[in-house]
């Protein structure tokens, strides 16, 4: 009977000299199996057959290549559509995509293009074979560094938790960041070090020829990763601050990229509307730049669908054009309610004459959020903690009061977890944008931009 859930498949246990896997047991580095789901046993489906009805289905299934050899293989594994690629001497080419069954979309989150002889190989990272059409690909361990092994290892075990269908947790996810840093992004640094703002090192990849012209800077990933406040200095900056965005949230906005794209022409002393005027050849060079020591293009974190997303971004506004100015009193503040009750960040029963000052506050930031027209749920909080700041510079809204009723309210947006996985639709006063908001009203230095995938 033809398999179609990935449990289903035999599961190949690894346990010899070339395949090494190591992770670490009662605080020494261990040797364990190296296993593998036989995804050759999935059902099979022609690359022509509808996929998007079958890739959003509860069954799992694998596009195999015409021929054996280093073809493109396709498959659907639980919560994972993966393609990969063998080369020779254990390079491959891997992109991943997160299925969100409840929304009918895919999100890119991991791309790697392993150069021959990795020192990490693809079945230390992924519970699937290179092999699985291609054996002629086999190549060891040479030396293994265990820490990195360890991370390996421990990045292998939630990708098989998402591929036997299962959702991670908050903490998971944070795992998952952690250790895919310390694989992928050159450094050894952890990640609690890179959210305290510590210098990590900048690596030197290759630059793009469009650039040429400028005293170019060369701070890569890392070192946007280590310090969002970093403004680019060349082109290549920009692209590397764009990738550090979306990895640091695995997920990137147009009004981001437009403010790193701001940035830019500020420090190159250029009016921005001149910089727009050559937006085609500047996002082809933008996105084409190879980042993280030149092991995989800017364009690759991104969807196909997505490419767009640069140039659109160009085209908007910037931020301070985008804010309206505060109601000068309060005859505006009836009306601004109203309109804030669209907003769940603001769902109140009660009548707005009842409303205590710091809720009545609260409704009119939620309405001037509206106003701004963001539809995803980061950009809203953003909003609503700069428009916060914003008011506590003039308003006599007394702060306490103000967090209290923030820490009551049992499903303000603040609270709201905003995953990239979308695990769930819960509320927690954990945030880091609830953070944020005490940070601001306890009158303590903030960093909003360290808002995370469950912030």
């Amino acid at each position: 009977m033809t398999a179609t859930k990935i449990e289903q498949v035999p599961v190949e246990p690894a346990y010899t000299k070339i395949l090494k896997s190591y992770t670490l047991i009662n605080g020494e580095y261990q040797r364990v199996p190296t296993h593998w789901y036989k995804v050759e046993e999935l059902q099979a489906l022609k690359p022509e057959e509808r996929l998007l009805d079958k890739i959003f289905g509860d069954e799992d299934f694998v596009i195999p290549p015409q021929y054996s050899g280093r073809t493109l293989v396709k498959a659907k594994v639980g919560k994972l559509f993966v393609e990969f690629q063998p080369g020779g001497k254990g390079s491959f080419r891997l992109t991943a995509y997160y299925i969100n069954q409840h929304t009918k979309q895919m999100s890119t989150f991991l791309n790697l293009n392993m150069e021959r002889y990795p020192e990490i190989l693809f079945e230390n990272i992924l519970p699937l074979s290179l092999m699985a059409y291609y054996p002629a690909t086999m190549v060891g361990n040479r030396n293994p560094n265990l820490p990195k092994f360890h991370c390996a290892y421990e990045l292998k075990q939630l990708f098989t938790k998402l591929i036997l269908g299962s959702d991670l947790t908050h903490d998971e996810l944070r795992k998952f960041r952690e250790n895919y840093y310390t694989l992928f992004l050159d450094t050894a640094m952890s990640i609690q070090s890179l959210e305290n703002g510590k210098n990590a090192p900048a690596s030197t990849p290759p630059l793009p020829q469009a650039d040429s012209s400028e005293n170019q800077s060369k701070r890569d990933v890392a070192s946007f990763m280590a310090n969002l406040e970093l403004k680019p200095q060349s082109l290549f900056e920009v692209s590397t601050k764009i990738a550090a965005i979306f990895l640091t949230s695995l997920y990137i906005s147009k009004e981001e990229i437009n403010s790193v794209l701001r940035e830019y022409a500020v420090a190159k002393g250029q009016d921005f509307a001149t910089l727009a005027q050559k937006k085609d050849s500047l996002s082809n060079t933008i996105l084409d730049t190879q980042i993280d020591k030149g092991r995989y293009p800017l364009k690759s974190l991104f969807d196909e669908d997505n490419l767009s997303m640069l140039q659109e971004a160009f085209d908007l506004p910037s931020k301070a054009a985008e804010v309206k100015p505060a109601a000068s009193n309060n005859n505006n503040l009836s009306e601004n309610a109203n309109k804030a009750a669209e907003v769940k960040l603001s769902a109140n029963n009660n009548p707005i004459g009842n409303l205590s000052k710091a809720a009545e506050l609260d409704q009119m930031i939620c309405a001037k959020v509206k106003e701004r027209g963001f539809k995803d749920l980061k950009q809203q909080k953003m909003a609503y903690l700069d428009l916060l700041e914003q008011e506590f510079a003039t308003t006599k809204v007394d702060r306490n009061e103000f967090a209290s009723y923030l820490l009551d309210h049992p499903k303000h947006l603040l609270k709201e977890e905003r995953s990239f996985f979308k695990f769930s639709d819960k509320f927690s006063n954990e945030t880091a944008s609830m953070r944020a908001a005490l940070d601001i009203l306890e009158q303590k230095p903030t960093n909003k931009w360290s808002i995370s995938p469950s912030s």
